[in-house]
């Protein structure tokens, strides 16, 4: 916990009190555990759209760490309820361990080449030169304790979300 909680002072935080509710009009369905999970969340209003993770300093004061994940809504009953919810959570514990432990590797690879050739008297030449770079994100980590925030759908219902968070501050 304490590990947690000093990665993410030590990381950007967003301060907000509240966002513009103008902004939310574009969500249906809105459905929070409490009036201080719905403020946590709607202070950061592009992560609602989008999804991800962030920190975030209210009003009074409380750090939070908040995911969001998102998916497609399909047809069906209680079992495409059912994915809708563990698809969106894994996402948001997804997000949330890459905000905090995202390892990047780069490898670059250079190789050249040079070839001559004498034909009928003539010589030609020809150098070439390779640059090969990949780059590798990977994160990895345990997401505990994270408590459901709330859960949302985009204004035409084709969108699923949401949020889990932590109370670090």
């Amino acid at each position: 916990m304490k590990c947690l909680l000093i990665v993410a002072i030590m990381l950007e935080t967003i301060v907000l009190s509240y966002a513009d509710p103008v902004i939310f009009d574009q969500f249906k369905n809105l459905k929070f555990g409490g009036e201080i999970q719905r403020k946590a969340v709607f202070a950061l209003p592009m992560l609602m759209d989008v999804g991800g993770a962030q920190t975030v300093r209210l009003g009074d004061g409380t750090l939070w760490l908040i995911g969001v994940g998102s998916t497609d809504r399909r047809a069906g009953g209680a079992s495409e309820t059912m994915r809708q919810i563990k698809v969106t959570r894994v996402k948001a514990q997804a997000a949330v361990v890459e905000f905090l432990n995202t390892l990047v590797n780069t490898q670059t690879k250079v190789g050249d080449a040079a070839k001559s050739a004498l034909d009928n008297g003539k010589e030609t030449a020809t150098a070439t030169e390779t640059i090969d770079t990949k780059t590798i994100t990977e994160a990895k980590g345990l997401v505990s304790q994270f408590e459901v925030l709330g859960t949302w759908t985009n204004q035409d219902e084709t969108m699923f979300y949401q949020a889990i968070g932590k109370k670090l501050k």
